[in-house]
């Protein structure tokens, strides 16, 4: 039991590291600094959603010159060399433990991603066998009047729903009031709460 604990506040702090590095290289260290400011000033408060792939999900239609799908790594390297720069979220390949990407690509450059995973990659949830964790949505500010991740989301929820997956979990911060648009929109389902300072997590707080 100590060498998997160990284990996994090794795992975290390797995580966390390679995430500043990549903050700093695709960031910059205004926006970097920002960040660690932000989770370390205050306390914050997080909602966790759930998405019940038994129960219908909405269709929403994909624009014009747009692809969405799941790729692999070897593709969004690919990807990643075309077009503008990118910021963190399109890396976390390169940072974390997601196993799975679907992405949105207008005329074949990058738009939107979407991270999903097995394992807690948020650091807040237990993950219950036939569910997955969807991480790090974003999509550039360019694309975002297509409503590229409403559309991304939905693609892949029925994708997953014909693969079996029971539900799909996500942790949204309470100041993102776009993310949280989307994801209701999308049929995700608001089922508890949770707080952060820094490190530190409590006060996990079913909904009913």
């Amino acid at each position: 039991m100590t060498i998997k604990k160990n284990s996994s506040i090794l795992s975290t702090l390797s995580s966390n590291i390679k995430q500043l590095h990549m903050n700093l290289f695709k960031e910059g260290f205004a926006e970097t600094l920002r960040r660690i400011c932000f989770r370390f000033m205050k306390v914050n408060k997080f909602y966790i959603f759930t998405l019940n792939l038994s129960r219908s999900i909405p269709n929403h239609p994909i624009p014009p010159n747009t692809e969405i799908k799941e790729i692999s790594y070897q593709e969004l390297s690919i990807l990643r060399k075309k077009g503008e720069r990118l910021s963190s979220d399109f890396y976390r390949d390169k940072i974390g433990n997601e196993q799975r990407c679907w992405v949105a690509t207008v005329s074949g450059q990058l738009a939107c991603i979407i991270w999903l995973n097995s394992n807690p990659s948020s650091g807040f949830l237990k993950i219950q066998p036939g569910s997955l964790e969807m991480n790090y949505l974003y999509c550039l500010p360019k694309y975002r009047a297509k409503k590229l991740c409403t559309t991304t989301i939905t693609a892949m929820a029925n994708q997953l729903k014909n693969e079996m997956v029971n539900s799909i979990l996500v942790v949204i911060h309470e100041s993102t009031i776009a993310a949280l648009k989307v994801i209701m929109r999308c049929g995700f389902v608001k089922t508890a709460e949770v707080k952060r300072w820094g490190f530190l997590k409590w006060g996990l707080k079913a909904i009913e």
